[in-house]
């Protein structure tokens, strides 16, 4: 009896010993293995139940009036069926736990929930049918905050995108560019926030002293990789073209060709309608001029800018001219806005105004900032001065 205590008082604290050394050794030094099938399953567990709900929520626009379901939604259904696969398969370098203790690691390069090409006619008439309160509930549940604010829930994006739109009075513009942007960006993975900077009645329209208010706001908001200047009317028409930051040094042009144009590439030294710059690069052009208002030339003056401070305009057709066809886009009809008469001239005075005109001078009147759920609306008041016209 005596030896059978002995044995009974060294044996429980040896299991213990055994068992804190187990646990040890699986939990740190065997982290990196076991990670990556905990974030497989923590993916096929969160992405998936929401790419259902969508398709759930998109069944009655999915088929045509002949009981045929569209080629468009036919090419998602393949995507979202492989997805299955996919998300089981995908390997990922580094990880981090979330305050939910999620284990997470980089979202691919490549977002295995693209659907490539989207026919635009279908996206407005769904615009027009759908109810706001439906598609924000829907957003909602794909995990879009207020402010419209996103990344995703299963892995970390490799972007932190700002987009900024110059707006006023294109209600409809923006209905239909809220409803086909936000899937997009979140179809490839993306972080973002959508900042609507509206002008206020009275001055000629400055699409370019918008672009500085919507970068300065956006920064007292939060930090960011880089900032997309879009126009609202202009939509992308096949999510393959990617809206991630570019390299610092070497800003890119994303408006490659556009229907109204027969698709024609623009030239080398446009920069208007959609362009992505770094935090970096974008402070160190000075942001757009000030001075155009009305319609035309700010884009012109924005790419001497560039050239002047020796960063490199980039095209995703530079290298892989084949990527052509993914990279158009449908401009939405709209009235031409007034042109600015003085355009010209003073593009030719742009050296000048170099270090005094842009996001060194800018001045504007804040009226209120509101975070509505699809987006955060910025509402300035600016006024055309004797200062900000020649």
């Amino acid at each position: 009896m005596i030896v059978r205590g002995i044995h009974m008082r060294f044996l429980v604290p040896a299991m213990f010993c055994i068992s804190f050394f187990s646990f040890t050794v699986t939990h740190f030094f065997g982290l990196p293995y076991f990670s990556q099938h905990r974030i497989s399953t923590k993916s096929e567990n969160i992405v998936l139940p929401a790419i259902q709900q969508y398709n759930r929520l998109h069944l009655r626009s999915r088929i045509s009036s002949d009981g045929e379901i569209s080629l468009t939604h036919r090419i998602t259904d393949n995507i979202t069926s492989e997805t299955e696969n996919i998300y089981s398969k995908i390997t990922v370098g580094a990880t981090t736990v979330d305050s939910k203790n999620k284990i997470k690691g980089l979202c691919p390069f490549v977002s295995p929930l693209l659907v490539g090409w989207t026919d635009m006619s279908v996206i407005a008439s769904n615009s027009r049918k759908e109810k706001e309160y439906a598609f924000t509930s829907r957003m909602s549940i794909m995990g879009l905050k207020t402010g419209g604010k996103y990344k995703p829930d299963n892995c970390i994006s490799r972007s932190n995108v700002a987009l900024i739109i110059p707006y006023r009075q294109r209600k409809f513009h923006l209905k239909i560019f809220l409803r086909y942007m936000h899937p997009f960006l979140q179809r490839q993975q993306l972080q973002y926030v959508v900042f609507i900077v509206e002008q206020s009645n009275g001055s000629a329209f400055n699409r370019g002293m918008l672009m500085n208010i919507g970068y300065q706001e956006a920064l007292k908001q939060g930090s960011f990789q880089c900032f997309i200047f879009h126009d609202v009317d202009l939509l992308p028409e096949d999510d393959r073209n990617p809206y991630t930051c570019p390299e610092n040094g070497r800003p890119r042009q994303m408006a490659y060709s556009i229907d109204i144009y027969d698709y024609r590439p623009t030239p080398k030294q446009h920069l208007g309608g959609v362009s992505a710059f770094t935090v970096t690069d974008f402070q160190l052009i000075n942001g757009f001029s000030n001075l155009f208002w009305g319609w035309g030339s700010e884009d012109d003056d924005l790419y001497r800018r560039v050239v002047h401070h020796n960063l490199t305009v980039t095209r995703i057709t530079d290298n892989e001219p084949a990527f052509a066809n993914i990279v158009r886009y449908r401009m939405i009809d709209h009235r031409k806005e007034k042109s600015n008469p003085g355009r010209n001239l003073l593009l030719d005075g742009w050296k000048h105004r170099l270090i005094n005109d842009g996001l060194s001078d800018l001045s504007y009147k804040k009226l209120h900032v509101l975070l509505t759920p699809l987006f955060t609306q910025i509402t300035v008041d600016i006024q055309q001065t004797s200062q900000t016209s020649a």
